[in-house]
């Protein structure tokens, strides 16, 4: 008998290609047509493969192997990133110490996309490696099988971005008026009480990754946690920070809390509506997931810079109520804003991985990039009450705004900003 060589090159199958009916005993077995004698050879270090139908396939006994890891990769993720002539990733586990021969897979990939399948074989001597490719470069396993159960597997990874996903708006109106009253000035003092909101923009997508696990069955689901790490400052900078938050598929249903920032609003206010009594405020947070249970955990992110740019009101200065806009992203969009001390233009590189309750660790390849933009600020209402609202000094910036009127005897008859400044 032949010696078998180090590594077992294994075939690649595309699921959904092949509609061939197999008979059970074997792939190599009539009535199949006579194959070439190096596909069905049990010795030569060749482990042939073939789909059966849209979900099944099977694979040669080869001698040497008592148990066989089957692999499966994503047609989009054929990447080549060094030009070694190997692909960079070849697929995570989905079957691990097998000692049947064929195996089916339910999962259906994306629209446009197909899965990719290798097989290893286990003997004495451990696992053979995936084989080499066309080059001679012996094809990477970045995501081997593990010893305890199957290790998770991210189908797919997907970042999506669209306006209403990087804006939030919020009603100032009982804040301001509840800031009013504690200058002692009441709303009933006022000609007109103002009507003031807030929009905020900020760098914001929805992260969602697709992930199954073989040895999830009803009643016990095996993902224990899929998360994503990124920097929240310059990686290559002397004191680099990085940040881990959780993927969840629960549907949004799930909440946590965000305790205020700034100590402005927008507060809990209520009480006396002539004067209202405000506190800080703690805002619920979703993880902006669609539907639970459908393997599809998301996180809706909101990722702010340092500074941010006041517009249509010239000569005001707002960097101080840097904190008003953290927490208006939170009370208006139920997302945690997320400080990244890093410069709006910066490309945010968004590791995601996913772990199961046996420890078996699985990485998705790529890693998305959010781009950052500068959060911005606008105030709808009149000049003067947005200019109190926002200014980091009121009696140097505020003054002649029109706007904020007073009643007859209210000593701002021609409005706050233009008498008392």
């Amino acid at each position: 008998m032949r010696q078998l060589p180090a590594s077992v090159v294994s075939a690649v199958v595309i699921l959904l290609i092949s509609p061939a009916s197999v008979p059970a005993q074997g792939i190599c077995e009539p009535p199949l047509p006579d194959p070439p004698p190096e596909v069905c050879s049990l010795d030569d270090g060749l482990i042939f493969l073939e789909a059966i139908d849209e979900q099944t396939f099977l694979w040669q006994q080869e001698t040497g192997f008592d148990r066989f890891n089957l692999y499966r990769g994503r047609r989009q993720d054929l990447v080549d990133a060094d030009h070694d002539g190997a692909l960079d990733t070849n697929g995570s586990c989905v079957q691990n110490g097998t000692t049947g021969l064929s195996y089916s897979d339910f999962v259906v990939p994306a629209t446009g996309d197909a899965f990719l399948y290798l097989v290893t074989g286990v003997g004495p001597a451990g696992e053979s490696d995936l084989g080499m490719a066309s080059s001679g470069v012996v094809r990477p396993n970045v995501a081997p099988c593990g010893g305890f159960g199957h290790a998770p597997a991210i189908e797919s990874v997907t970042l999506v971005s669209d306006t209403d996903d990087r804006s939030a708006v919020c009603d100032m109106t009982l804040y301001f008026q509840g800031l009013l009253c504690g200058s002692g000035i009441r709303s009933s003092m006022l000609a007109q009480v103002p009507t003031l909101s807030l929009s905020v923009t900020y760098s914001g997508a929805r992260l969602e990754a697709l992930v199954t696990d073989p040895d999830s069955v009803p009643g016990h689901e095996d993902i224990l946690l899929v998360a994503s790490e990124f920097p929240t400052s310059d990686p290559e900078g002397p004191d680099p920070m990085r940040r881990s938050i959780a993927l969840l598929d629960d549907g949004a249903t799930g909440t946590t809390s965000f305790d205020q920032v700034s100590a402005t609003g927008p507060e809990a206010c209520g009480g006396d509506p002539d004067c209202p009594t405000c506190v800080a405020a703690t805002y619920p947070l979703t993880s902006g997931d669609g539907t639970a249970g459908d393997r599809l955990s998301t996180r809706s992110l909101a990722l702010v810079t340092p500074t941010g740019a006041l517009e249509g009101m010239p000569g005001v200065g707002a960097q101080g109520h840097y904190g008003l806009a953290l927490d208006c992203i939170a009370a208006s969009r139920g997302r945690e804003p997320i400080r990244i001390q890093q410069p709006a233009g910066t490309g945010i590189p968004l590791k995601v991985e996913a772990v199961d309750r046996a420890g078996n660790l699985s990485v998705w390849p790529d890693q998305p990039r959010l781009t950052l933009e500068e959060p911005r600020f606008s105030c709808q209402g009149d000049a003067c009450s947005c200019c109190l609202l926002l200014s980091d000094d009121p009696g140097a910036e505020c003054g002649d705004r029109p706007g904020l009127v007073g009643v007859p005897g209210s000593g701002f008859e021609n409005g706050f900003c233009v008498d008392v400044f």
